[in-house]
């Protein structure tokens, strides 16, 4: 039997008055899941980095780490089989008179991480929350897990919810303030480009997967890519629409189609100029239980269903097009491949033809019209295609 242990935090404050000083303009929660198999090595880890940079105080907390010390413990971390579940909330754009579009936030969050694809990887879980949460998160996390998530000793589970002190109860949590507090830091604030870059692209990057609320927003680390003279934004919109349009269409349905697109638009919202390896998705994906094999065949899937991501022309990859240059690269990689492949095709067909004396016209047949005449079509410019 597969067992999750699962420990939730969060970094910000909860009032909606952002234009109050001291009130902070994000709400940042993470959840950090770790098997069954790996809490022993999980807790010796945390021991030792504690024993590392935090001896006299004696646990970890992430507004205690400056970068240098944040950089050791993440570096750490990559040793422990784990991943990292988190939602940062825009508050601004939530209506400050009602308390409702919090709780609808954390109800996507959890249905996030109690998808199909978590229970069907793990047989029981256990959730652990930081007693000093505040009290709505709690009360709307309980009552989820109580009606939809499965929590509560029966005769077929006992999976479990509990609230726990992060220093003397449960120091795993200890986990999840760090992940929330650097995601709030390096994602959410102002902080030094090259550090934020350090720590996504070495040391988060594959391993935490981010949810948006509202989606429309957008980190601070793409602001400067995005307000770039050489960025379409009109096309790079136009083409996370098509993205989002499909995760709506099909939650509940094609879960290695959305978890893929769910990755891409992360890491689009993080840098909209990074080509994603499909070596990358691949690995975050499966390391949340979800195998995909190759990604280019669910991307061919995905475009064949108006899901605007391309393949940047000399680089292995996806993204969405932020330039129109970037998009027309991306026809001439199509074209390089296509039309080459047509020839070849007419080619071997009129050596058979010729040779066999017309034995082998298979190109003849009904099913291979359309191929029949995209052949023509690269051999005889005079020939129009019509379908």
């Amino acid at each position: 039997m597969q067992k999750a242990y699962i420990y939730i935090d969060e970094s910000g404050t909860t009032s909606l008055n952002t234009e109050k000083d001291g009130t902070s303009l994000y709400m940042v929660y993470s959840a950090v899941v770790i098997a069954e198999q790996s809490i022993t090595k999980a807790r010796d880890i945390l021991t030792n980095i504690i024993k590392s940079i935090s001896p006299q105080r004696g646990y970890l907390k992430s507004k205690y780490l400056d970068y240098d010390k944040r950089v050791k413990v993440l570096t750490a971390l990559k040793d422990l089989e784990h991943y990292v579940i988190a939602l940062v909330i825009d508050k601004s754009k939530l209506d400050k008179d009602s308390g409702l579009q919090y709780k609808q936030s954390f109800i996507k969050y959890f249905q996030r991480l109690l998808s199909k694809q978590f229970f069907h990887r793990y047989d029981e879980f256990h959730i652990y929350f930081d007693k000093l949460g505040y009290p709505p998160f709690q009360k709307a996390l309980r009552e989820y897990m109580e009606q939809r998530g499965g929590i509560g000793k029966t005769l077929f589970d006992n999976n479990t919810f509990d609230l726990a002190e992060d220093t003397t109860e449960e120091p795993l949590l200890q986990l999840a303030d760090i992940y929330a507090g650097t995601i709030y830091k390096y994602y959410c604030q102002q902080s030094d480009p090259n550090q934020t870059k350090h720590i996504h692209d070495d040391l988060l990057k594959g391993r935490v997967t981010l949810d948006w609320y509202p989606w429309e927003t957008v980190t601070l680390i793409a602001a400067e890519n995005i307000f770039s003279e050489k960025f379409d934004k009109e096309l790079y919109d136009l083409s996370v629409a098509t993205a989002k349009q499909y995760v709506e269409q099909h939650e509940n349905g094609d879960i290695e189609g959305v978890e893929l697109i769910k990755y891409i638009l992360q890491e689009s919202s993080l840098n909209p100029c990074r080509v994603i390896s499909s070596k990358e998705i691949k690995q975050n994906l499966q390391s949340r239980g979800i195998d995909i094999g190759d990604p280019i065949s669910k991307i061919a899937s995905l475009r064949s269903k108006e899901v605007v991501i391309i393949s940047p022309q000399g680089k292995k990859g996806y993204k969405f097009p932020t330039s129109e240059k970037e998009l027309a690269d991306f026809y001439d990689r199509l074209r390089d491949n296509v039309i080459p492949q047509l020839q070849r095709c007419q080619i071997i067909n009129n050596v058979l033809q010729e040779k066999a004396f017309g034995k082998y016209g298979i190109l003849k047949q009904k099913e291979y019209e359309i191929l029949s005449r995209l052949c023509d079509v690269v051999g005889n410019k005079n020939v129009q295609i019509l379908f």
